[in-house]
């Protein structure tokens, strides 16, 4: 299981989008669950559960709750001469896994990230890190690292924004 892509499934997405649907799912569950997107593998997210203080056995909760899963192995289609089965949709094939270095750092620029938004931004950073926290890949933090600078730089000044942020870009460089 540790090689396959893992996706959340039907039950895995209404937790997220509501914390009580599933009473089982802890907190820390809950954060590996959200980064479970159906590109990293089981290997790529247990090296993920540690720093996030996950227990070891996370992924097999998750598996187990019903909440994640392999996706379905794509169905060649067969003509509808050769059956009178309804048509299968076919699955697309998922993007490349990230690296766990690309991974390692992503987690990294979102801690800071989120604990900058914390600092600066008052009632706005909670909306802000759940946006942070719904991203699955470097590329998509680049707005909201824009969004962070003006923010900080409303909150005190455009050098201290700087002075912030730069860990975070010199993170998000290696990847981008």
């Amino acid at each position: 299981m540790h090689n396959a892509i893992l996706v959340k499934t039907d039950r895995g997405q209404q937790a997220v989008r509501d914390r009580d649907s599933c009473p089982e799912l802890t907190g820390r569950l809950r954060t590996l669950l959200l980064q479970v997107d159906g590109q990293k593998t089981g290997a790529a997210l247990a090296a993920l559960a540690g720093p996030l203080g996950v227990p070891a056995d996370g992924i097999e909760r998750l598996l187990a709750l019903g909440l994640i899963a392999r996706p379905a192995a794509p169905v060649a289609d067969v003509p509808d001469s050769e059956s009178d089965d309804p048509p299968v949709e076919l699955i697309e094939a998922a993007p490349p896994p990230l690296s766990e270095d690309t991974l390692v750092r992503l987690h990294q620029a979102k801690q800071l990230m989120n604990q900058a938004a914390g600092e600066y931004l008052g009632l706005k950073a909670m909306f802000f890190t759940r946006k942070v926290e719904q991203c699955t890949h470097p590329e998509a933090l680049r707005p909201l690292l824009d969004q962070l600078r003006q923010g900080i730089a409303k909150a005190k000044n455009p050098v201290r924004a700087e002075l912030v942020l730069h860990d975070i870009v010199v993170l998000l460089e290696h990847n981008i």
